[in-house]
Protein backbone atom coordinates (compact mmCIF):
# COMPACT_ATOMS: atom_id res chain seq x y z
CA UNK A 1 0.00 0.00 0.00
CA UNK A 2 2.72 2.55 1.01
CA UNK A 3 5.59 0.12 0.87
CA UNK A 4 5.48 -0.80 4.23
CA UNK A 5 4.69 -3.81 5.99
CA UNK A 6 0.76 -3.43 7.36
CA UNK A 7 1.73 -3.80 10.72
CA UNK A 8 3.91 -0.87 10.59
CA UNK A 9 1.53 2.05 8.86
CA UNK A 10 -1.11 3.63 10.21
CA UNK A 11 -3.80 5.04 7.93
CA UNK A 12 -5.54 8.39 8.45
CA UNK A 13 -8.64 9.25 6.05
CA UNK A 14 -9.31 12.93 6.81
CA UNK A 15 -12.46 14.65 5.74
CA UNK A 16 -13.32 18.31 5.50
CA UNK A 17 -16.48 18.74 6.30
CA UNK A 18 -16.40 22.45 6.43
CA UNK A 19 -16.27 25.54 3.83
CA UNK A 20 -13.00 26.40 3.98
CA UNK A 21 -9.65 24.88 2.50
CA UNK A 22 -7.03 24.01 4.76
CA UNK A 23 -3.78 24.91 4.24
CA UNK A 24 -1.58 22.03 6.20
CA UNK A 25 -1.82 19.63 8.38
CA UNK A 26 0.51 17.47 9.89
CA UNK A 27 1.08 14.13 11.58
CA UNK A 28 3.18 12.38 13.73
CA UNK A 29 3.60 10.33 16.93
CA UNK A 30 4.25 12.15 20.30
CA UNK A 31 7.87 12.15 20.84
CA UNK A 32 9.08 10.55 17.45
CA UNK A 33 12.17 12.61 15.63
CA UNK A 34 10.56 11.04 12.53
CA UNK A 35 9.74 14.05 10.04
CA UNK A 36 6.02 14.83 10.06
CA UNK A 37 3.70 13.65 7.47
CA UNK A 38 2.58 16.16 5.93
CA UNK A 39 -1.21 16.74 3.99
CA UNK A 40 -1.57 19.59 1.92
CA UNK A 41 -4.47 21.61 1.00
CA UNK A 42 -7.87 19.55 1.95
CA UNK A 43 -10.28 21.41 -0.18
CA UNK A 44 -13.83 22.25 1.47
CA UNK A 45 -16.32 19.50 1.56
CA UNK A 46 -13.32 16.62 0.73
CA UNK A 47 -11.26 13.92 2.04
CA UNK A 48 -7.58 12.48 1.88
CA UNK A 49 -5.84 9.89 3.01
CA UNK A 50 -2.03 9.02 4.14
CA UNK A 51 -0.17 6.55 6.51
CA UNK A 52 2.42 7.24 9.04
CA UNK A 53 4.91 4.45 9.66
CA UNK A 54 5.16 2.88 12.84
CA UNK A 55 8.59 1.15 11.95
CA UNK A 56 10.86 2.61 14.16
CA UNK A 57 9.02 3.43 17.09
CA UNK A 58 10.04 1.41 20.58
CA UNK A 59 7.64 3.23 23.16
CA UNK A 60 4.28 4.02 24.13
CA UNK A 61 3.19 6.90 21.77
CA UNK A 62 -0.20 8.82 20.98
CA UNK A 63 -1.36 9.58 16.99
CA UNK A 64 -0.92 13.29 17.32
CA UNK A 65 -2.05 15.62 14.37
CA UNK A 66 -1.29 19.24 13.99
CA UNK A 67 -2.20 22.60 12.52
CA UNK A 68 -0.60 25.85 12.15
CA UNK A 69 -2.66 29.52 11.89
CA UNK A 70 -1.09 32.57 12.14
CA UNK A 71 1.93 31.37 13.96
CA UNK A 72 -0.04 29.05 16.61
CA UNK A 73 0.51 25.45 16.11
CA UNK A 74 -3.20 23.62 17.38
CA UNK A 75 -2.10 19.90 18.61
CA UNK A 76 -4.68 17.29 18.60
CA UNK A 77 -4.48 13.63 19.91
CA UNK A 78 -5.99 11.12 17.59
CA UNK A 79 -5.76 7.89 19.08
CA UNK A 80 -3.58 7.68 22.52
CA UNK A 81 -0.98 5.16 23.38
CA UNK A 82 -1.37 3.87 20.26
CA UNK A 83 2.27 2.23 20.62
CA UNK A 84 2.67 -0.24 23.43
CA UNK A 85 5.74 -1.83 24.17
CA UNK A 86 4.04 -4.60 26.06
CA UNK A 87 2.61 -5.58 23.09
CA UNK A 88 4.15 -7.52 20.13
CA UNK A 89 2.25 -5.55 17.37
CA UNK A 90 2.31 -1.98 16.91
CA UNK A 91 -1.07 -0.25 15.87
CA UNK A 92 -2.15 -0.57 12.10
CA UNK A 93 -6.19 0.27 12.56
CA UNK A 94 -7.12 3.13 10.14
CA UNK A 95 -8.23 6.47 12.03
CA UNK A 96 -11.30 8.33 10.07
CA UNK A 97 -10.91 12.41 11.33
CA UNK A 98 -13.69 14.43 10.46
CA UNK A 99 -13.09 18.00 10.31
CA UNK A 100 -16.66 19.23 11.59
CA UNK A 101 -15.87 23.21 12.25
CA UNK A 102 -12.65 26.10 12.08
CA UNK A 103 -12.79 27.97 14.84
CA UNK A 104 -12.25 31.66 14.42
CA UNK A 105 -8.47 30.92 15.88
CA UNK A 106 -8.26 28.32 13.79
CA UNK A 107 -8.77 25.33 15.71
CA UNK A 108 -10.28 22.37 14.73
CA UNK A 109 -13.30 20.34 15.60
CA UNK A 110 -12.75 16.89 15.33
CA UNK A 111 -14.79 13.79 15.70
CA UNK A 112 -12.97 10.67 15.05
CA UNK A 113 -13.37 6.74 14.26
CA UNK A 114 -10.64 4.19 15.35
CA UNK A 115 -10.93 0.85 12.67
CA UNK A 116 -9.03 -1.37 14.29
Amino acid sequence: MYGFPSLQLTVVNVSNNTDKTIDELLFNYEGSMAEDVVMHNLKAHSNKQTGISTIHLQDHANIMMYNNVNGETHSYILKPNAINPGKAAKYSGVLYININNIKESGELELSIRIDE
